[in-house]
Parts: structure tokens; sequence; C-alpha cells
């Protein structure tokens, strides 16, 4: 109500010379035109029309201005009723009825119409407000769904809030959400309020009240967990993909294995056994085929000591111990 009564009296806030003025002018424009309508009503014997002509004049300065506004209106056109547009009859005495019911009913409408037009301006006020806390809150909400990361959400949480509703959500984020990787969170906060610039904080209007505070920890947790989610998801799909060349790897290392060794096994055994009766050529070849398939198998291993070192990241040194 206080707020009402704050508005109902200060009305509308140009420039305070422009105010003054635009006041002034609709006060007299609207006074002289009712008091130029009243006379002529009264002259043709229609008193009731002479005195609602007035009733209007404090209206529309009251629903213009506020309750100022039309109080002033309603003393002002109470004296110009009274004193010249029924001053034949005021000479005859002072009655009741016709001189002060007139200022009663200008200062109960001027009172009436600067409270609705006080109310009425409160209310745009607020769902203004209402309107562009819900638009950040909408601009905060498609920044937090563009975020893959907590690093990111913590950049667009400390961008959103002001310094005092950013502390009340982080000390509600730590209540109210069981962060997998706490530690991560708090050293992105960390990060993001460093980052954060003097200039940045006058670039644009910040979430303020207490609405705002609920809806951004609400928006921020279900960020937070959907990154976690599509970390995790990355991180089985990672673990999927691992599997498989692994799999893909010992079927290729089992068939890389047994052609050379099929092939170094077979000479040797018929070195062996048919040793005595062979030719020197044919000697001289199986002893090439096991001196070939003996380097294919050494730089197979090499190859697999080289991707082990890369996978594990060891150096030379390591492998060598």
């Amino acid at each position: 109500m206080s707020e009402v009564l704050a508005d109902a009296k200060a009305g509308p806030r140009p420039a305070r010379g422009t105010g003054f003025a635009l006041r002034f002018a609709l006060l007299a424009l609207s006074v002289a035109l009712a008091t130029a309508i009243s006379i002529a009503a009264h002259e043709s014997h229609h008193p009731v029309t002479g005195a609602n002509v007035f009733i209007v004049a404090v209206l529309v300065n009251g629903a213009v201005f506020g309750l100022g506004q039309g109080l002033a209106t309603a003393v002002v056109v109470s004296v110009i009723y009274d004193f010249f547009v029924r001053f034949p009859a005021y000479e005859r005495g002072f009655n009741v009825i016709d001189d002060l019911l007139p200022i009663f009913a200008l200062t109960t409408t001027a009172l009436v119409s600067g409270l609705v037009s006080g109310q009425l301006r409160s209310r745009v006020a607020s769902t203004e407000r209402a309107r562009a806390e819900l638009s950040q809150l909408l601009d905060y909400s498609r920044e937090l769904h563009r975020a893959v990361n907590l690093e990111e959400i913590a950049r667009n949480l400390v961008a959103a809030a002001d310094p005092q509703l950013l502390e009340a959500s982080l000390a509600a984020l730590r209540r109210e959400h069981a962060f997998r990787d706490r530690a991560r969170w708090e050293e992105a906060v960390a990060e993001a309020m460093g980052e954060r610039r003097p200039t940045d904080e006058a670039k644009s209007p910040k979430l303020a009240t207490k609405l705002d505070r609920r809806a951004i920890v609400g928006l921020t947790i279900m960020a937070i967990d959907r990154c976690e989610l599509l970390e995790e998801t990355a991180a089985a799909e990672a673990a999927i993909r691992s599997d498989k060349l692994k799999s893909a790897l010992l079927s290729s290392l089992s068939h890389d294995l047994r052609t050379p060794l099929a092939a170094i096994t077979t000479s040797a055994s018929n070195l062996a056994q048919l040793g005595s009766s062979l030719g020197e050529d044919e000697r001289e070849r199986m002893i090439a085929t096991i001196q070939q398939q003996c380097k294919r198998l050494n730089d197979f291993t090499t190859k697999l000591m080289s991707l082990g070192r890369l996978e594990g990241g060891l150096s030379d040194a390591d492998m060598d111990l």
C-alpha cells in the first residue's frame, strides 16, 4: 500500500522542468475549459452539469499525474465553483449541501483517481520488472543449455547474478546438490569470479530477487546434472570403443603372430627331420624363411611396444626399464 501511495502522489516521472510545465498546462487547460462549460451550464439552468464537469477535470488530472495533482485541481475548482460559478447564489447565504458537498465530492474524486492511478502504475511497474526478470532468466537458461561442462556453467552463473545473489545461489547449490566432483566445481567458480571485470558489472542488468535465486539454483542444478550425465555417457562410450579396439587388436595380434610362428615352426621341423637329405638350396631357403619371419615378429613386437607406450604415456627410458 505504501508503494501505491508513493506512486499515486508522484505520478509519472518525466524531467523536472518538463514535468512541472506539463502539470501546470494540464491543470490550467482543464480548469479553464471546465469553468467555461460550468458557467454556460449554470446560465442555461443546468447546475448538475456545471458541477459534474469539474469532477471530470479532477479525474483527468488525478489519473494522469497522480494524487497530488488531483488534490490541487480539487482545491482550485472548489474555489472557482463556490466563489465564481455559484456567486449569485452565494451572496444570499451559506448552504451546507450546495457549498460543502461539491468540495467533498471533488476531494473524494481526487483521492480515488489518484489512488487508482497509482495502483495501476505500481502494477504496470511490477509487471515490467517481472517481464525483465523472466527475460533475463530465459537468456540464462539458453546460455546454460549451450554449456557443455562445469566451467561454462560457472561462467554463465557468475555473469548472470549480482554479487549478493551469486553468494546466496552458490550457498544453496552447495546445500542442495551432490556434486560428483565438488572440487572441480569450486575451482571453476573461483576461476570464473577471477575472470570477472568491473566493466562487466555495469554492462547488463543482473538478476537479484529471491525468485531469481530459486530459479537460478534450479536451472543450474539441471544444467550440472546434464553436463555430468554427458561426461559419464562420453566416458562410457569411450570405454566401449576402447574395448572394441582391444578386441580388434587382439584378433589382429593372434593372426599376425600365428602366421610367422607357423612358418618358423614348419621350416625348423623340416630342417630337423630332413636336414641331411635336403639340398643346399633348399636348406638356405628354409633358413632365409626362418630369418625373415623372425624379423617380421621383431618388427611387430616393436610396433606393439610403441603403441603401448603411446597409450600409457611412457617414455623410451620407461619402456627400456
